[in-house]
């Protein structure tokens, strides 16, 4: 009995905690407590990747951000810039991703069933990427393969182009097309500040919610916002969602990612984490 009580107190605790500006949890539990306040004049904002979405294969998680780059620069190095992007979409096309927490689908269906306004906000680019004709389409489509529909918080809003926004935050080269924009529930930040893309978003809605509450695993994404609300008078409630670094706590197997990346040059194929640990099964057998 003593052990239920305990872990009841934790989740008071974080669960209070929910109220203040920006506070940092993994317990779903906090979420729900706090999207329990929200109403119509609430705008409910969700980021995507490590908050609704998480890689399968361990060398695509955030966390081995730093030896994913080396694989990618040292690929770039032997294929060129041209051919190694059209490599990197294939990754995009083939990958695996699951959810961080399957109870987050239900959390925005409640949300949207009571009227109250669901917005993804993810740090993406836009246009064509190697074999991928449109990242927009693709991230959206990603989207409903996993159940999530923002695009029915927003069924008569067309989708939007932010070029003024682009022209004056980014300084991509002109060769780079990619363009902050809104389309089907999404806002797609481009290379400009989460704060900035909101901003621009809430012009073209014509939208003043009284609160925003913005889910996010990224503190200085969560701050971007924070200074766009208060600069617009609307009540902010951050939560850095850290759920994802409890999934991925094995070391890194580079032996795996190598070979990853080997065949994804050699045979224009993303090998899954399992796939890959059968190869290298095999190849120590025959060893």
């Amino acid at each position: 009995m003593s052990i239920s009580i305990h872990k009841l107190l934790i989740i008071l605790f974080f669960c209070n905690l929910c109220f203040a500006d920006i506070i940092q949890t993994s317990d779903i539990k906090c979420i729900e407590t706090t999207l329990q306040s929200a109403d119509q004049d609430t705008l409910v904002i969700f980021d995507i990747d490590d908050v609704l979405l998480f890689p399968k294969d361990q060398i695509l998680r955030s966390e081995n951000r730093k030896y994913l780059k080396e694989l990618s620069s040292r690929l770039e190095r032997l294929v060129g810039e041209e051919e190694a992007q059209l490599l990197y979409s294939i990754i995009f096309e083939q990958r695996q991703n699951g959810p961080v927490d399957p109870k987050m689908r239900d959390l925005i269906s409640n949300l949207q069933s009571q009227g109250i306004k669901v917005l993804a906000l993810t740090n993406c680019f836009t246009g064509a990427f190697g074999k991928i004709k449109s990242l927009e389409e693709w991230r959206c489509h990603e989207l409903h393969k996993h159940g999530y529909h923002f695009d029915q918080s927003w069924p008569a809003l067309k989708a939007k182009q932010f070029h003024d926004l682009n022209k004056q935050e980014n300084g991509l080269s002109t060769k780079n097309n990619s363009i902050p924009m809104f389309i089907r529930g999404t806002v797609f930040t481009s290379s400009v500040s989460k704060g900035k893309a909101l901003q621009a978003f809430l012009k073209y809605a014509q939208l003043s919610p009284k609160r925003i509450i913005f889910i996010d695993d990224k503190e200085r994404h969560l701050k971007s916002v924070q200074r766009v609300a208060l600069a617009h008078n609307i009540s902010f409630t951050g939560i850095k969602y850290t759920a994802a670094d409890d999934l991925a706590r094995e070391a890194l197997n580079k032996q795996r990612a190598e070979l990853q990346f080997e065949v994804l040059k050699k045979d224009k194929k993303w090998m899954a984490d399992s796939e890959a640990s059968t190869v290298e099964a095999s190849k120590s057998i025959l060893k």
